[in-house]
């Protein structure tokens, strides 16, 4: 508007919205068109999200005869409100009087939202099955309403009012993670349908991706002002309220038409409260027509490509573009301001493992094996359909548009010379390490790079890389692949996605040919040619037939069932998580034995027996065993039935040296089908409840990650740099149990694997050309004693057991002060060195509990890290799994 309303009292000039509609749907009924444009004009140009308000815009173009901006501005309005009754009954009218194809949709959606049409034109069957669809669900009768749905869909029009039914119903009846899906395959297909975007909004609060959801959010409200979409999905005290304007008003000194004063009763006034100054009125009709022409000559010039339904004779005109007049300088710097803080946003939401310095090589996935550690385990003549398999893997994987695959022996003179550098020891695993980083380098004279790595076979073919352990605790060492996946000597970090096939320990090769052929057939699949919307359908199908089955299951321990709680969020809702006790193996609940996509497991392991152990809690559970056995391998169900993804957090989940599918639940696991078992090599540790730490955080953040599109192996590698990260920020280094967490948990399985073939899909994997810098510290002890604990320092142990570590009552206590110079012992923060050091000299205390509690026929090793600040404060608990 204009500077003269400084003049003014702002309480008898501001008009509220509901003002305003009233005092455009009056003018419309009184014929004051090119009134209601004005008016209308002004309030998009400070409310362009505004949709009714644009609505009874739109019946002003149409009044006027701009048919084509008009009919524009109903169709965006329907595609963003598919549920917008009044401008789908516009549409059509509009649409049958000019010719348009558009008017069959509009008819159909009409009929679908219980309206009638008054027109003789045929209405698509997919009207009435909506309809019939929308009636059913009213009345709670599902099965129907699904049913009636889906032959809807079948029919694909172009709208996404039967997908938003279809959400309506699945959000009231299918289970978390189907819903989940099916929003993020419509947010696909329909992005400016708003239903579905709030809908996927609100899953992603739900599961902790708080900023993601967010800027959904703030996309509806913008589109949006008024809260039409969000109030009739929710109500009007929805929870997110707050984001949408509470109270929307604008200047207006517009001189109201004589018919609108008299049809609202306005002329009653006193004589001259409505004049205005004639050179005022003037200017503001000049003020008035300029976002008249403003708004409009945006509106055609949209009309002319988006008008996608008018059939080839009746195109609409190529309407002339007007030049536009520069922004003001008001107007630059507002947008100056938006985009600063778009920065702002897109700073604080970076992904962990994006950078600006990508790595820009094209990637391949390199098979890494031994020649001569495969003959050792399988035997010579074993070696050829081994190495077939292999090259089956390699061949389906060099399908991929944007990948290239390749088979490496490391030791193999034949397989290296051609490369420039001398061949690895099978049996050193550093030997084997420096080959795979020489060949990254090789790799870049042809402009290609690692992007990620399988090592075929078990410790026999490809060694562990046995790295110091960072905890006090009972592991020697810590079995870890993670040296495998770096260019330098921090091993915390991977720079690429790594995963192992192992082969179940014993001579014969069924174990390892059976998990390449499944991978195999995985990338088959993948392969497979997809087309447009059957593709969609095809996937929507595919939920709709996995819906009877659960999309997830999760299995803790109970005295960790509140950390659990947080983990599984982003797979599944809390309350599905089945707890041990009761539950225990032999006796699990039904549902543990459908097809699933995603496991998590929260339970104990032991080093030496091939099951995982629930724990009582004392308070919920006043007897029966302390250590239930929870599940063992003969409740990992083959046929199909094998979990794709599992995550365990139990101690020695990925221990397999000496083992065999029968007494390893991860080998188990692998031969039963699943695609990729993430667990822990050695002892791990998590919390008790929130904050999350160490595998619970890990385990968090992989979920996440997976949710959204990345491979299983891409995910663990994020989900260590978010681990890292987090912890830096909270305390600047990385202290004993986030090393072991880094180092212990790897991933059996294909780093590929893409088991969420309805996520958002597969995102890329970037490496970054330089890998986040670690900084670690030591809190093991120097000696067998450590320091001596001093009286206060017990008293707060004491009330900390008794409150929150039941069971561990004349538990051994040790006492360490952090540091980073160690003597006695070899540890990570030695091997890296000064370079790895803090700034600053640390200055936390650890109090180490441990103790080995009785089973039934084991002895369960229990360790409690409790780490107190400079002022004797507890800042952080970790538990043994």
């Amino acid at each position: 508007m204009n500077n003269s309303h400084n003049t003014h009292d702002e309480t008898n000039n501001a008009i509220r919205r509901e003002d305003i509609i009233a005092l455009l749907d009056t003018a419309l009924r009184s014929s004051e068109n090119k009134f209601a444009r004005r008016v209308s004009a002004v309030w998009l140009n400070t409310y362009p999200g505004d949709m009714q308000v644009d609505f009874l815009h739109a019946r002003a173009l149409l009044a006027d005869g701009h048919n084509e901006s008009a009919l524009s501005t109903l169709k965006k309005l329907v595609n963003s409100d598919p549920e917008f009754q009044e401008a789908q009954e516009e549409l059509t009218r509009a649409s049958e009087q000019h010719k348009y194809s558009s008017a069959e949709t509009a008819r159909a959606s009409v009929v679908a939202l219980g309206g009638e049409v008054l027109s003789v034109g045929d209405v698509p069957e997919w009207g009435y099955l909506l309809a019939k669809a929308r009636e059913e669900l009213q009345k709670e009768d599902v099965r129907k309403a699904e049913t009636l749905v889906q032959n809807a869909l079948l029919a694909d029009p172009p709208t996404p009012l039967p997908a938003v039914t279809h959400l309506l119903l699945a959000s009231k009846h299918y289970d978390w993670m189907a819903v989940r899906k099916l929003a993020e395959l419509y947010s696909q297909r329909w992005p400016d349908a708003l239903a579905v975007t709030l809908i996927l909004a609100d899953l992603l609060m739900d599961s902790g991706e708080e900023d993601d959801a967010v800027a959904l959010l703030h996309q509806c409200a913008a589109h949006d002002v008024g809260g039409q979409v969000v109030k009739r999905l929710w109500g009007a005290q929805h929870r997110f309220t707050k984001m949408w304007p509470q109270e929307m008003k604008v200047w207006l000194d517009i001189p109201i038409p004589a018919a609108v004063t008299a049809a609202l009763g306005w002329n009653r006034l006193a004589e001259g409260a409505l004049e205005d100054n004639e050179a005022k009125s003037v200017q503001q009709d000049a003020l008035a027509e300029e976002a008249i022409e403003t708004l409009e000559v945006y509106s055609q010039e949209k009309s002319a490509v988006v008008d996608e339904d008018a059939t080839p004779e009746q195109d609409l005109p190529t309407v002339p573009k007007k030049e536009r007049k520069p922004l003001s300088k008001e107007v630059q710097e507002t947008l100056l301001n938006v985009q600063a803080e778009l920065d702002r946003v897109a700073e604080r939401i970076k992904e962990p493992g994006g950078s600006s310095k990508a790595d820009g090589r094209f990637p391949v996935y390199v098979l890494v094996t031994t020649q001569q550690g495969l003959e050792a385990q399988y035997g010579l003549e074993n070696v050829p359909p081994i190495e077939e398999a292999l090259l089956k893997v390699v061949s389906e994987t060099q399908k991929w548009q944007h990948w290239g695959a390749m088979l490496f022996y490391a030791d193999d003179p034949e397989n290296i010379w051609k490369y420039g550098f001398e061949p690895a020891k099978h049996t050193d695993p550093w030997s084997i390490k420096h080959s795979i980083a020489d060949l990254d380098e090789a790799l870049r004279a042809r402009g290609e790079m690692i992007g990620a790595m399988l090592i075929v076979g078990g410790p026999q073919v490809v060694p562990f890389h046995n790295l110091p352990n960072p905890v006090d605790d009972d592991d020697n060492d810590v079995p870890s692949d993670n040296p495998y996946a770096t260019t330098d000597d921090n091993y915390f970090i991977p720079h690429w996605p790594i995963g192992r096939l192992p082969g179940g320990g014993k001579s014969d090769p069924k174990v390892l040919l059976h998990n390449l052929h499944l991978i195999t057939r995985q990338r088959q699949k993948a392969n497979e040619p997809r087309v447009g919307a059957r593709s969609l359908w095809q996937r929507i199908l595919d939920i709709l037939l996995r819906r009877r089955f659960k999309a997830s299951f999760g299995y803790t321990a109970e005295i960790w069932r509140r950390a659990s709680n947080s983990v599984f969020r982003p797979i599944g809702e809390p309350a599905e998580l089945v707890v041990s006790p009761p539950s225990q193996t032999g006796r699990l609940p039904k549902d543990s034995q459908r097809p699933v996509d995603l496991s998590y497991y929260n339970l104990h392991g032991l080093i030496d027996t091939a099951e995982w152990y629930g724990q009582r809690d004392p308070i919920e559970t006043p007897s029966g065993p302390d250590y239930p056995v929870a599940l063992s391998p003969k409740d990992v169900k083959n046929s199909g039935r094998a979990p794709q993804v599992v995550f365990s957090e139990a101690c020695y989940g990925a221990h397999i040296h000496n083992k065999t599918v029968d007494s390893a639940l991860a080998l188990k696991f692998l031969a039963s089908g699943s695609q990729a078992v993430i667990g822990s090599t050695m002892t791990s540790y998590g919390s008790i409840a929130t904050p999350l730490i160490a595998a619970d955080l890990l385990g968090q953040a992989f979920w996440k990650y997976l949710q959204d599109g990345h491979t299983t192996g891409e995910a663990l590698r994020r989900a260590k740099i978010y681990l890292a990260r987090q912890m830096h920020r909270r305390q600047g280094y990385l202290d004993g149990e986030d090393q072991k967490t880094l180092i212990s948990f790897i991933l059996y399985g294909d780093p590929l694997a893409q088991p969420l073939p309805n996520g958002k899909g597969s995102k890329s994997i970037q490496r970054s050309q330089q890998a986040p810098s670690v900084k670690t510290i030591c809190d093991r002890s120097d000696g067998p004693e450590g320091m001596p604990v001093p009286n206060e320092v017990l008293y707060s142990v004491k009330k900390i057991v008794k409150s929150y570590l039941p069971g561990m009552e004349n538990a051994a206590v040790s006492y360490t002060q952090e540091h980073v110079e160690c003597d006695g012992h070899e540890c990570p923060t030695t091997q890296l060195g000064a370079k790895s050091h803090p700034e600053g000299h640390p200055q936390r205390r650890l109090v180490t509990l441990s103790k080995h509690i009785p089973g039934e026929g084991t002895r369960h090793p229990r360790y409690a890290r409790i780490t107190l600040n400079k002022e004797g404060k507890v800042v952080k608990m970790a538990v043994s799994r």
